[in-house]
Order: C-alpha cells, then sequence, then structure tokens
C-alpha cells in the first residue's frame, strides 16, 4: 500500500481504535492494530487509550514495549525510536519539532523550525508526565521521575528527575 494511503487509512480508523475501553487485553488489540501503520513495531506492543500518534510512519518501536494513555507520541519531521521492554507511563508529551525563536526582531512564527530524532533505549521507564524534547537521547535502563522534562541525553542506568531532568542516582547502586 502506497504511504500517502496508508497514512491517510491510519488517520481515518485511528480515532475509533483510540477510544476503545482501556482494558489490559483491549490495549494489546489495540496495539497489534496501529502496529502496521508505524514506522516499525516489535511484538507484544501494549497500547493504551486515547494515545495521540502524529506521523506514524515516524515512530519506530521494539518489542514488549507499553505506552500508557493520555500520551503523545509526535514525529514531525524527525523519527521517535522506543527500544525493548520500555513502559511509558501515562499523560506523557514526546515530540520531535521545536521552534526557532533566536531573532527578536522576527516573529517566532516566521522563524521556521528545527528538528531531531529521539531515542529511548531499551528497557527504560518514562514515568507519568514526563516530556522528551527533540534531540534527546535516553540509555538503556533508565528511569526518568514523573514530570521531569528531557532536554538533553540521560546516561544508561540512571535516575533522573527534574526540570531539565537531571542524574540523580544510578541504578543498582543503593546511592
Amino acid at each position: 500500500m502506497p504511504n500517502q494511503l496508508r497514512t491517510l487509512l491510519f488517520y481515518l480508523l485511528y480515532p475509533l481504535i483510540s477510544w476503545l475501553p482501556a482494558h489490559g487485553p483491549i490495549n494489546r488489540v489495540r496495539g497489534k492494530l496501529v502496529a502496521p501503520f508505524l514506522g516499525a513495531c516489535g511484538k507484544r506492543f501494549v497500547l493504551g487509550q486515547s494515545v495521540r500518534i502524529y506521523k506514524p510512519q515516524r515512530i519506530v518501536i521494539g518489542d514488549d514495549v507499553t505506552i500508557n494513555s493520555g500520551t503523545y507520541l509526535i514525529g514531525s519531521t524527525a523519527t521517535i525510536f522506543i527500544g525493548d521492554g520500555t513502559h511509558i507511563a501515562p499523560r506523557c508529551f514526546l515530540e520531535t519539532m521545536n521552534h526557532v525563536f533566536d531573532n527578536p526582531d522576527m516573529p517566532i512564527r516566521m522563524q521556521g523550525s528545527e528538528s531531531a530524532d529521539i531515542t529511548i533505549g531499551k528497557e527504560c521507564w518514562l514515568a507519568y508526565g514526563v516530556v522528551v524534547l527533540p534531540g534527546a537521547t535516553i540509555g538503556d535502563g533508565a528511569v526518568v521521575g514523573a514530570r521531569a522534562v528531557v532536554t538533553k541525553d540521560l546516561a544508561p542506568l540512571s535516575v533522573n528527575v527534574g526540570t531539565p531532568a537531571k542524574k540523580l542516582r544510578m541504578r543498582g547502586t543503593g546511592a
């Protein structure tokens, strides 16, 4: 199926798929129904109710990924990569594009935009309401605390909190 037709079909069908009841087995079915429209999708994808997906062809999902309700995945002009076993809690926001605003003599709407891929490693956990901005890479096994804003790369196995997200400690060290 041509890419434009596939995208059109997604935007016609997804509102119906998105609002199916929020229930474990239905979330797995929702993941299976959405998978063919994504850039790539692994096995056992679980997708919560009312997740917003823009530019599905720019979303790449690994095996055993769970994305919970109310999350936004916006692959505007770059790609979002989500590694195997990653869990994304409700109401997270991942966006690959941002406005340019450096010239104070020009309206922001006329300054264009910049975009960069977002990469979330394997076995990560993004807690409730995490925001991930363009160009950020979250290393394998990293944890990002609730309401954190990820503006830059986070180390593998790190526990990160705050705005902007900063390393609190490393997993497994107890410190």
